[in-house]
């Protein structure tokens, strides 16, 4: 399911997720004819899937570059993740790598899509 979320900003310490930013962010950083709002204007640019921080907004969602072409990656190969745990693992900076399945599931959830 896609849930169309697209930007995080820090708030307490924790990623705060906003709805879509349709109006006025493309995929990969293109800002929009509107001058008001842009990538650059986020105070903080936090990839929605692992925490690490955004280098733009690609495949519709606020993500780091890893995180990026892990799921271009994964959505054009011919894989069959499966999660050795309870589909629960844990996707952050230092253990994004650890489970695929998980954090395949996490970049569809957050509504990436090619």
């Amino acid at each position: 399911p896609q849930l169309g979320y697209q930007a995080a900003v820090l708030k307490d310490g924790l990623p705060q997720v906003y709805p879509p930013y349709l109006n006025y962010l493309r995929p990969d950083s293109e800002a929009s004819q509107s001058p008001q709002y842009s990538f650059e204007s986020l105070p903080q640019k936090i990839c929605l899937i692992c925490g690490d921080e955004a280098s733009g907004c690609h495949y519709g969602v606020l993500t780091c570059g890893s995180c990026k072409v892990f799921f271009k990656r994964a959505m054009e190969g011919q894989h069959n993740y499966l999660c050795a745990g309870r589909n629960d693992c844990i996707v952050d900076k230092i253990r994004r790598k650890n489970c695929p399945a998980c954090r395949l599931r996490k970049c569809c959830q957050a509504g990436m899509v090619l």
